[in-house]
């Protein structure tokens, strides 16, 4: 099973760095659960589970008193809705999914994690070493030439997990709600794209 989206951390890069400007530390606590502001994360056109390239990403629900922070905290929350999307449809099928490994840049945001693990509703694991695909790819290349206990310890070494961040429930029923209206963006969009 394969969930794919092309911009994740790149959205949280492309608010940085192109938009803000620069490092930007925010306190999202105010807004955490009770924002009302939409991001779909379409930077680059969307693969799973829409598969539409020229599809392209938007914020709703915007107000005068919509701040940095609630649109910061919005690209946070759209690119987890958008891996709960394909989440889902690997649920329908059967796949039951109560946690995960996850590695790279977006592992450093403890808050993105508390954010994705709430969405999810599965916890989230950061490993020892976060090597990511190219671990995997070294172990499936290593498999052959090791009996099973020499595999295992390997394994176990190589997977060790540093921390573990579980859903919030409050905020899990919260995101609930607002996937839904997530869900109801690309529809409403995908024929008037510019």
């Amino acid at each position: 099973y394969l969930a794919c989206i092309l911009s994740a951390a790149s959205c949280q890069k492309w608010w940085i760095e192109s938009i803000i400007g620069g490092d930007y530390a925010f306190n999202a606590d105010k807004y955490l659960g009770k924002s009302r502001v939409l991001f779909l994360p379409y930077l680059m056109g969307e693969r799973s589970p829409i598969n539409d390239s020229s599809v392209r990403g938007m914020f709703c629900g915007l107000s005068l008193d919509t701040t940095k922070e609630e649109m910061a905290l919005s690209v946070l929350e759209g690119v987890s809705f958008a891996l709960r999307q394909n989440i889902e449809i690997i649920r329908k099928m059967g796949v039951s999914i109560q946690k995960s490994k996850v590695c790279g840049g977006g592992t450093r945001s403890i808050l993105w994690l508390k954010i994705l693990a709430s969405v999810l509703k599965i916890d989230l694991e950061i490993p020892v070493l976060e090597h990511g695909g190219i671990l995997g790819a070294a172990m499936l290349a290593a498999r052959p030439f090791l009996d099973d206990t020499s595999y295992r310890n390997m394994e176990e070494a190589f997977y060790a997990v540093k921390e573990t961040i579980s859903p919030d429930p409050v905020l899990s029923a919260s995101y609930d709600e607002k996937y839904e209206k997530y869900l109801r963006l690309y529809p409403a969009i995908r024929d008037i794209q510019i």
